[in-house]
């Protein structure tokens, strides 16, 4: 069975506990979240896990921090969200 998400949470992980502290009030509202440190299992690819949760996720949350634009994982995400919303009518 697929799984979907409400939230793809995407952030740097140089900004520490903030996301976490995300990713827990989100869940506290009883949303499904995509955060990569609970979603990526062991040897499991990085860039794949990334590619097919995003494309099942609702919307995608960025915690844009100082650090934020200057990854580039953070900045493929942040665009595959806004082309996929686009397509759909809506980003």
């Amino acid at each position: 069975m697929d799984t979907s998400y409400d939230v793809f949470l995407s952030h740097a992980w140089a900004d520490g506990d903030y996301p976490q502290k995300i990713d827990d009030a989100l869940r506290g509202a009883r949303l499904s979240i995509w955060f990569d440190a609970t979603e990526i299992h062991d040897f499991e690819s990085i860039t794949n896990a990334v590619n097919v949760d995003l494309a099942r996720s609702k919307a995608l949350l960025a915690y844009y921090s100082q650090t934020y634009p200057l990854r580039r994982a953070c900045q493929w995400e942040l665009t595959a969200a806004f082309l996929a919303g686009q397509c759909a009518g809506d980003p």
